[in-house]
């Protein structure tokens, strides 16, 4: 019995041993993993801080380049040659690359004066060749719906019940106070808001390369002219800047700009900023070799910021 009992008692103890060091085993692992959450949380957090430096200095560089351009265009007299009306230049300012045209305002469709038939001819510009004409009447009585100071609704309108069905902001009944306003009419798709203004930035840097010049044939030939670059919601003399910005390969930010020059100064009438993605996609006239040291154009998303940067670099 003796025997038996010593033995019952090394058995405990050796299991008490097993037990002990299996809790510690447990703990271990507990402490391991708080510690592995807490670096994937800082890690993550870190990630987040570069992201937001990085936002933060591509917005500063982004607000200088705009600064630099306004005041060029105000202040310059050599704004005509390194800026001509309704050209796209390539330009670089430290680490950004962009594309800048400048515009005249009194050039642009006064959306809040023009009468049906007139945003008829530039909906339907926007809009391109072979468009319904029901879509293009949609469009433009929703524009004269939003403006117009009733809630009388036209054939092809919206009013405010159109919009609250749908959970958007009805309609001031008044004149649009911004370019940007006009995104916000039913019927007004992204791509008939803002065009194609890469495409086209593309399309002239390419033809002048090749060919010397952008004849005025060429230029208009099959060209859709966006709502944000066709219609203006400013009255009187100012100038107008529009900036690509590209952002990676799929897509871009675009910011027009709307000032008019006071004494040593200027005032910025009107702003309007957005973002286009881009469909992987050949657009017609831009099925261009590779010619004078320029790369071949093989579609706009994913050459675009690689045509940029040859482009500045010359």
């Amino acid at each position: 019995m003796k025997g038996r009992e010593v033995m019952t008692a090394s058995l405990d103890r050796l299991l008490g041993g097993f037990s002990n060091r299996g809790a510690v085993l447990v703990y271990v692992l507990w402490i391991l993993a708080a510690l592995s959450f807490l670096a994937l949380q800082a890690a993550a957090f870190s990630r987040t801080r570069a992201l937001e430096t990085r936002w933060a200095w591509e917005e500063l560089q982004r607000r200088e380049a705009v600064h630099s351009w306004v005041r060029l265009t105000v202040f310059s007299e050599a704004k005509a040659a390194v800026l001509p009306v309704g050209r796209w230049v390539p330009c670089r300012l430290g680490e950004l690359s962009f594309w800048v045209r400048r515009d005249e305002e009194r050039s642009k469709t006064p959306v809040n004066q023009s009468d049906v038939p007139r945003l008829r001819r530039t909906v339907e510009r926007a809009a391109g060749p072979g468009v319904e004409p029901a879509f293009v009447d949609r469009v433009v009585d929703a524009l004269m719906d939003w403006r117009d100071p009733d809630d009388a609704l036209r054939p092809f309108g919206a009013e405010r019940a159109d919009y609250e069905r749908l959970g958007l902001p009805p309609p001031t009944n008044g004149p649009f106070s911004g370019l940007c306003e006009v995104r916000m009419v039913l019927g007004v798709s992204p791509e008939l808001f803002w065009g194609h203004p890469l495409e086209e930035a593309l399309r002239q840097w390419t033809q002048r390369s090749s060919e010397g010049a952008v004849t005025a044939e060429v230029e208009a030939a099959g060209r859709r002219v966006g709502l944000a670059e066709s219609l203006s919601a400013v009255s009187g003399n100012a100038a107008r800047l529009t900036f690509l910005f590209p952002r990676g390969e799929r897509g871009y930010d675009i910011e027009v700009v709307v000032f008019s020059p006071t004494e040593g100064s200027w005032r910025l009438l009107d702003r309007c900023r957005g973002h286009v993605t881009l469909e992987r996609r050949e657009p017609p006239g831009l099925e261009v070799e590779a010619s004078a040291g320029r790369p071949a154009l093989t579609g706009v998303a994913g050459r675009g910021q690689e045509i940029l940067s040859e482009a500045v670099r010359t």
